[in-house]
């Protein structure tokens, strides 16, 4: 579980960084999954982006990451998430 301080430094990382991972009409797909884990572990902060045709809600998004990856929730603005897990080779600590 991250603190407030540390929520409040990756919300102000996750301005600048671009949407990594995108959540197409297919949903949460295997190649999905894969390119989320993948980004996690090179960067340890991911924002996802979901597209307005997606058949899943921010809500469901946010429940698998966090149950499949053990993620924590930045943020959630929009149809935008971010998510945070810390690797010691990724690119953004806290």
């Amino acid at each position: 579980m991250l603190t407030k301080d540390q929520l409040k430094t990756l919300r102000r990382y996750s301005h600048e960084e671009q949407a990594i991972v995108s959540v197409g009409k297919a949903g949460i797909t295997p190649t999905l999954l894969e390119s989320f884990e993948a980004s996690l572990l090179a960067h340890n902060l991911v924002k996802v982006s979901i597209q307005k045709n997606a058949p899943i809600t921010k809500e469901e998004l946010i429940e698998e990451i966090e149950e499949r990856f053990g993620a924590d929730t930045v943020s959630k603005v929009g149809r935008v998430v971010v998510f945070y897990r810390y690797h010691p080779k990724g690119r953004i600590k806290v």
